[in-house]
């Protein structure tokens, strides 16, 4: 079997969101695969389970693979897989280790999205200083190099990172900028992430709303979840909050099902228009 042209085919479906056939196709790759190659593509599939909301079947996957190697990635999506759980003492370590592993062997791209990883963890503990900072660091990095794929990310972070400093004017002009870079190399989830930022900012629905859509059509399951709470957040409907709360629990998203839970009180005494 030529792995070569297989993993190809996957990284083909992933690009065009038919995510559950490249899990398929990568589960049933992963036996006649070989040390490196094994380990990559354990490290493949536990990234698609993560999009696919699959969040503890993904944390086992990619365990295996960090059990197999020391590549930074692997780590990574490890912690990346943890914050969405909302195990905030499993993600910082396993982000660390990768902004370690990024530094160690020079790996740009890498370090950038340890340090995004790092600053939405901060987000999600409302550390907005540390957020700033993380990606701001993300972004200078970005300086160095020529793909505007890698600034998608620590635009869109920093962009709701300054709302925390009650900064929406800022916020808004960063999200627009990552909003346009995501948009102009075909980024759907770059694209739903700065459009979450954006809607944050401007307060607008429509963008939160459009954000949503873009997410599910990418697909990323968490970052679906995380849009419908801040959509909420602006303004409550109890369907929309209904399904939100769902979509957490079978994730078992715990600090989104928390922060949804807490979120229906406000709405009966007028707090959330």
């Amino acid at each position: 079997m030529d792995l070569s042209s297989q993993e190809q085919a996957v990284v083909a479906l992933v690009a065009s969101g038919q995510l559950d056939e490249a899990a398929d196709r990568l589960a049933r790759l992963l036996p006649y695969a070989k040390d490196a190659a094994h380990h990559r593509l354990l490290t493949r599939l536990g990234a698609i389970r993560l999009r696919l909301g699959q969040l503890r079947t993904a944390v086992e996957v990619l365990q295996q693979a960090t059990a197999q190697s020391d590549d930074g990635y692997a780590y990574l999506q490890l912690g990346n897989a943890l914050r969405y759980l909302g195990n905030v003492a499993g993600a910082t370590p396993a982000l660390a280790t990768a902004l370690t592993r990024a530094r160690s062997s020079g790996d740009g791209a890498l370090a950038i999205a340890a340090l995004c990883a790092q600053g939405e963890l901060a987000l999600d503990q409302a550390l907005s200083r540390e957020a700033v900072e993380r990606f701001g660091q993300a972004l200078g990095l970005t300086e160095l190099a020529t793909d505007l794929r890698l600034s998608v990310a620590p635009l869109a972070g920093l962009a709701q990172a300054h709302l925390g400093w009650k900064n929406p004017r800022k916020g808004a002009g960063l999200a627009r900028k990552a909003l346009e870079r995501a948009q102009l190399v075909n980024d759907r989830v770059g694209e739903s992430r700065a459009l979450l930022s954006l809607g944050l900012a401007t307060g607008d629905l429509s963008v939160l709303t459009t954000a949503r859509q873009v997410a599910a059509q990418a697909p990323h399951r968490p970052l679906e979840v995380k849009i419908l709470r801040a959509r909420l957040e602006l303004a409550w409907d109890d369907a929309l909050w209904r399904e939100a709360l769902a979509a957490a629990e079978r994730f078992k998203m715990e600090a989104e099902h928390r922060a949804l839970l807490a979120l229906e009180p406000l709405s009966r005494t007028g707090v959330i228009a």
